[in-house]
């Protein structure tokens, strides 16, 4: 077992545990913590320890979902541009992984996203709408797992952005129905959130554009830093390897 090892994942618990405690300054914008913690969130990818992967993955995956849900601190916050720039942001972070590692550890980092829920105001109709509470649940890894999912046969040398730009729109369409109904039982359930159909329709399009952007981006920046470094992107046993060229 090695140092580095230790080092990522004891430091990724480290930090999830210092967010619960609220120790880590209120003073820093969600968004941009879901940022930072986005590019962390891809450290695991060095550990060598497949089990401590594992609990890598899984802890920066909540830190970057409880960043987004730290984002929905009232109802009318579902409709808000950077609340679904930070959503696209922690799903477009699921579809980079998934376009390098090995698809066990990509689906921990979704399993993550039950962290959004537990920051977001909607931890308060738990006790009320338990089963509505666990849809809901469901629906926010599902979304996360979908974008997984469109993103595991990305894996080949000669793909490049064109690919990632083709997969990101295509993903953004396919999970747009999902994204919606996180939208509607609020609104319909809970009678929190009022919609209108022109609402809906702004509020959809601003999803198909974020995380579109946010996906084409994230696959821009693997490939920028991958390019910068001097190492060419190959695939062995289901997960990126990086060579010096």
């Amino acid at each position: 077992m090695r140092t580095r090892d230790i080092i990522i994942v004891v430091g990724a618990f480290l930090l999830f545990a210092l967010y619960l405690a609220e120790l880590i300054t209120p003073d820093i914008p969600p968004l941009l913590l879901t940022v930072i913690f986005a590019v962390l969130a891809t450290l695991p990818f060095f550990v060598k320890n497949s089990r401590l992967r594992f609990f890598g993955y899984f802890f920066f995956g909540a830190l970057v979902y409880w960043s987004v849900g730290k984002q929905l601190d009232t109802p009318e916050m579902l409709k808000d541009y950077f609340f679904i720039l930070a959503l696209g942001i922690g799903n477009a972070t699921a579809a980079i992984i998934s376009s390098i590692e090995r698809n066990e550890h990509s689906y921990t980092y979704s399993i993550s996203a039950v962290a959004a829920y537990f920051s977001s105001f909607l931890i308060d109709y738990t006790s009320e709408y338990p089963d509505i509470s666990t849809l809901i649940i469901i629906l926010l890894v599902l979304l996360s797992a979908m974008w997984v999912h469109f993103f595991q046969d990305l894996k080949a040398p000669q793909i490049g952005l064109r690919e990632h730009l083709t997969q990101a729109l295509k993903t953004a369409i396919l999970t747009a129905p999902v994204f919606l109904l996180l939208l509607i039982i609020p609104a319909y359930i809970y009678h929190v959130l009022n919609l209108d159909t022109r609402e809906i329709g702004v509020v959809l399009f601003r999803y198909l554009l974020l995380s579109f952007v946010a996906t084409f981006a994230g696959s821009m920046l693997r490939d920028f830093v991958t390019y910068l470094g001097g190492y060419r992107r190959d695939y062995a046993n289901n997960r990126a390897v990086f060579r010096k060229v």
